[in-house]
């Protein structure tokens, strides 16, 4: 049986921490060996939070959607799989039911003997225990009659409870005094008649104030304590000017590294491993597949040709990929010909937590003033003065369909899809949704202008995948 500390405002014992990126988490997950599934909006994914539920342990994690993608909410919605503490007290209990000796002799069979067996009793916290014994007091907290349930929240923790007993339910008004409505409630008499739903960990004085803060913190960008190691490298905003072909890699401020600048058809592989390290993986292309961004292109140079040969090297851990041409004439070793940046966080594309999301400006000119465009945006969302400053007699889009690539029901991640995504979260006491066995990735639109390609998912508008050469 496992056990998880609940930290009030940061998170679930030692692997689940707010202000953690889907990426980062996702990954700690999954070498946990835990299934998940992953819930979006299909109709407003940019402004909808991204859900990712574990079933194996009863909790459900609510992400950022745009940003950095950091984890904002945990919830605890089912008490049967994790025994909860906080500060060394309990605040659930799970009991295996053992069978008396009678009870095994009527058990003919090996078969029913281990279903007897897996006969669990869950003991939930009541109210009376969090506020009298394990949190202590608090402010009232919220009578809802038409759900059945009373909200009491803590800075950074909040619990749901249930009043489901007519009985119980009979006694209270909405509009009584606040102090009165939660002493009847922590002096009812049968304490098990008030149990909790669910449990809430989130950053903030009370739920309350963060749920109406909800979609700000969604679309915010500022650091957020975490409870792991803040050493690794990692960036915070990577800007592209297209004019000069250039790209200046800020770094996050606990990082104390310089921001750095990079430029395509100048700088060498050396250059780039000096500034980001080794990257994860990498690969030659000696084929001329590439050839396909010419048509993108209104570029006459021969930047890509079947005479040539080009490395790549990912960096899934940012975000960002890299495309040199190991033999360009007059020159040694690799030069920069491309920069790929992904949006790792759009469900439905190949690259969903394959790459993390990278976070990007891009503008026309290095002067203050002109237009840009950034990763927060959909493609429908770019100014005309923006499209019109890089626009190309051959901006047609070219289709990418990958509609045959699915996700199986069986595989440890989940992608399934939710229209219903509320955008002020309720602590909900739904453990799980029907969301159907298999959902297909969507269709890709690709936009080719001066200097720079753009990936569309074709249903939602979002840019998965920005080309820079």
């Amino acid at each position: 049986m496992s056990s998880a500390e609940i930290f009030p405002g940061e998170g679930l014992s030692n692997f689940i921490a707010l202000g953690e990126l889907l990426y980062n988490s996702i990954k700690t997950l999954k070498e946990m060996g835990q299934p998940l599934q992953i819930a979006y909006s299909a109709k407003k994914y940019l402004e909808t939070p991204i859900l990712v539920s574990l079933p194996n342990l009863g909790v459900r994690l609510m992400f950022s959607s745009t940003g950095h993608q950091k984890l904002l909410l945990v919830e605890i919605l089912n008490f049967e799989f994790l025994k909860l503490k906080y500060k060394g007290s309990y605040l659930n209990d799970i009991i295996f039911a053992e069978p008396s000796d009678d009870e095994l002799a009527r058990l003919d069979s090996s078969e029913s003997l281990r279903d007897y067996q897996k006969r669990k009793q869950v003991l939930k916290p009541t109210l009376k225990e969090v506020y009298n014994r394990i949190f202590g007091p608090t402010f009232p907290g919220v009578l809802d009659k038409n759900t059945r349930t009373y909200l009491l929240s803590y800075p950074g923790v909040a619990f749901k409870f249930n009043l489901g007993l007519d009985e119980l339910l009979d006694q209270l008004c909405e509009d009584e005094n606040k102090n009165d409505l939660l002493a009847k409630l922590t002096n009812w008499h049968r304490p098990s008649d008030i149990q909790c739903m669910a449990v809430a960990i989130f950053k903030g004085d009370n739920y309350e104030n963060f749920t109406s803060q909800l979609i700000q913190r969604a679309h915010s960008n500022e650091d957020s304590k975490k409870l792991g190691d803040a050493t690794e490298l990692s960036i915070e905003k990577l800007e592209v000017t297209l004019s000069t072909g250039t790209a200046e890699i800020h770094f996050h401020s606990h990082n104390k590294t310089p921001s750095a600048i990079i430029e395509i058809g100048k700088s060498t592989q050396q250059d780039i491993l000096r500034i980001l390290g080794p990257p994860d993986a990498y690969f030659n292309k000696f084929d001329s597949r590439l050839l396909i961004h010419k048509h993108l292109s209104s570029s006459t140079a021969s930047d890509l040709d079947s005479g040539s040969v080009y490395k790549f090297h990912n960096y899934f851990r940012h975000g960002i990929d890299f495309l040199y041409k190991l033999n360009p004439p007059n020159q040694k070793g690799g030069v920069l010909q491309k920069i790929i940046l992904h949006n790792g966080g759009i469900v439905k594309t190949l690259e969903f937590m394959q790459w993390n999301k990278c976070n990007w400006v891009v503008k026309t000119r290095p002067e203050h003033d002109a237009p840009s465009v950034d990763s927060s945006m959909a493609f429908h969302q770019y100014r005309e003065d923006f499209l019109n400053e890089v626009n190309t007699e051959k901006s047609e889009p070219v289709l990418l369909n990958r509609n045959e690539i699915e996700f199986s029901k069986n595989e440890e991640l989940e992608v399934v899809l939710s229209d219903e995504l509320q955008q002020n979260v309720t602590l909900a006491a739904e453990n799980s949704v029907d969301y159907g066995e298999n959902k297909t990735l969507g269709q890709l639109k690709l936009y080719g202008y001066d200097r720079c390609i753009w990936e569309v998912v074709e249903n939602n508008g979002c840019v998965s995948c920005a080309i820079i050469y």
